[in-house]
């Protein structure tokens, strides 16, 4: 039976150094934010860590100098245990105007002095004066030395002024309500109800379970005050307008906040979304190598566009474990954008484009005609005796002139030619695929049906005529886009010095 007992000793043992090791890593990333209470909660966990690992091997060393140090490093790492206990309540429950908050250090200093008691050879065994091995050896016990009362009474004086600032913890500290203060109290005397239940129980004793609970008091502690730092950002997740979503290496959804539950529900129809959903919004097929961009989903006949950033997941130890998205709606910006990309190339009075959407897409159109063998034909415009119109009627009307002759043109040319106005009267027609005996029956279409139409104006029906000149042929190697306005544009003052209402 008492074998069976050391190897649930051992048990017990890995797991308190498991959950120590696990909890300094969840809580170690933070340290640098410099909060004291936080890095004196750390250093418990770090000591608490060097007395499990003392412990432990004094259960399994022989009598020995060795089982010896194990002792005094278990009795060293007790009495920092108490002490960081002591200054991180100081810290969660004092007001910086305390005294105790204000003479921290005190106890710091004091430890510093103590601890060469326990590791200096010939001053330990004011200490410890022996560590006899139980019969059967496994485990020990301890004959204490000369001055192990005094570092007792100092330890126990150090957690009862622990425990008089829980019980007097100012209103605006972190310890503002009961049941706080009873969980510090709690967790402070976790450890000596583990020694009274060894002194009662000689299944506790011979399991010495006191050695192998230091967790506990540290899993309280550090969740109960500083778990906030791990649920901040979980909060701030559920309140923040973009959708998250993590996947796992499995593909299993892991998290998901309340924005990214809405937006699967719209999109997917469900909240917990699958790699398939992700994988058939974001159209791709390798999802694990998806590194964000843009998308537009629709919800009935309205668009919407996103933006998706990915990032990898890791655990304590840096090791990949999943992706998670963080999907931002774009809409409005991208509608903005459009908006100002329409305010800067397109003309306001007419519609048409200016001639800054014309220098930015023109080589573009060049190249693209060039690379599939097709011609390119330019038509410039221009309204015979438009100043006439103005200066007779005013300028209003000539604005009135001149929308309705580009809904004109609009309405003659196909959905892909491009429509300029490059002048006061000039209007510029960018036509792909057509060749020079097209292009001329097209301005020939254009400048009859102009003629024909009678332009309604707030100055009642004018006739207006319009001369147009016609550039077109496939473009060669050293060609520009200025080769074929200027060519229609040459073509343009032939047509109006040939006596105008004609195409050249």
């Amino acid at each position: 039976m008492s074998i069976n007992l050391h190897y649930i000793s051992m048990l017990l043992s890995g797991l308190n150094l498991f959950i120590l090791v696990w909890l300094l890593l969840r809580f170690l990333k933070y340290q640098s934010r410099g909060i004291p209470s936080l890095n004196y909660c750390l250093l418990i966990m770090t000591v608490g860590i060097v007395f499990g690992l003392a412990a432990t091997l004094g259960l399994l060393l022989p009598d020995g100098p060795v089982l010896q140090v194990c002792a005094l490093v278990m009795m060293a790492s007790s009495l920092a245990t108490n002490t960081f206990f002591a200054l991180m309540v100081f810290n969660l429950a004092e007001s910086r105007r305390s005294f105790f908050y204000r003479h921290q250090r005190v106890f710091v200093w004091v430890l510093l002095a103590l601890i060469p008691l326990y590791l200096t050879d010939g001053w330990h065994h004011l200490i410890l004066d022996a560590v006899p091995k139980r019969p059967g050896g496994f485990g020990f016990d301890l004959v204490y030395g000369p001055a192990s009362l005094a570092i007792s009474v100092y330890a126990y004086l150090v957690t009862a002024l622990a425990v008089v600032s829980v019980m007097q913890a100012e209103k605006d500290s972190m310890l503002q309500k009961t049941w706080t203060r009873l969980a510090v109290l709690g967790a402070t005397v976790l450890q000596a109800i583990f020694s009274g239940l060894e002194q009662m129980f000689p299944l506790f004793y011979e399991l010495q379970i006191s050695l192998f609970t230091t967790w506990m008091p540290m899993a309280v502690i550090s969740y109960l005050f500083f778990g906030y730092l791990l649920t901040g950002r979980n909060t701030a997740l559920d309140l923040v307008d973009d959708a998250y979503v993590a996947f796992d290496l499995n593909g299993y959804c892991v998290d998901i906040n309340r924005e990214g539950t809405v937006f699967f529900q719209r999109y997917c129809g469900a909240t917990r979304p699958t790699v398939a959903d992700m994988q058939r919004l974001l159209e791709v097929e390798d999802l694990p190598g998806y590194t964000g961009g843009e998308m537009r989903l629709y919800d009935g006949e309205v668009g919407n566009y996103y933006r998706v950033s990915t990032f990898e997941l890791s655990s304590g130890i840096n090791q990949r474990c999943g992706v998670g998205y963080i999907i931002r709606e774009i809409t409005e910006f991208v509608d903005q954008m459009e908006a100002l990309n329409t305010i800067a190339t397109q003309d306001p009075l007419t519609g048409a484009k200016n001639r800054r959407y014309l220098e930015e897409h023109a080589p573009a159109i060049l190249a693209r005609a060039r690379k599939r063998g097709q011609p390119l034909a330019a038509l410039m415009l221009d309204i015979d005796f438009f100043k006439k119109v103005n200066d007779t009627h005013g300028h209003p009307v000539g604005d009135e002139v001149l929308v309705r002759l580009q809904q004109i043109l609009q309405a003659n040319l196909r959905e892909n030619d491009i429509v300029v106005r490059y002048g006061g009267e000039e209007f510029l027609a960018l036509c792909e695929g057509l060749s020079w005996a097209q292009a001329c029956q097209l301005a020939g279409r254009i400048r009859h049906h102009i003629e024909q139409t009678a332009f309604e104006t707030s100055a009642g029906r004018l006739a207006v005529t319009v001369s147009i000149g016609v550039f077109a042929g496939p473009p060669g190697e050293d060609d520009t886009i200025g080769t074929y306005i200027e060519g229609a544009d040459e073509k343009l003052y032939e047509a109006k010095n040939s006596g105008r209402n004609r195409v050249c």
